[in-house]
């Protein structure tokens, strides 16, 4: 059996958390980026889009309608 280089962390792709190859170096694992930065304030997002439609929903309108407002688009 092949004699094993492991690290007390973990040092692969797949790995969640933060690597530390050597003392000077330190990286987070793309896994960790993709759900830290990316998933959780997508989610965060999702979460609180209802929240604020619910509290505009009640509320008066600021502008009133116009008759070119159907023309603005063009």
């Amino acid at each position: 059996m092949a004699p094993s280089n492991s690290t007390p962390f973990e040092t692969g792709h797949d790995a969640f958390g933060p690597q530390a190859p050597s003392p000077n170096q330190f990286d987070f694992s793309p896994l960790f980026e993709f759900t830290i930065f990316s998933i959780l304030p997508s989610a965060l997002l999702l979460v609180l889009i209802p929240v604020r439609l619910w509290s505009l929903y009640g509320q008066s309108h600021k502008v009133s309608r116009s008759f070119l407002q159907s023309n603005k688009p063009v």
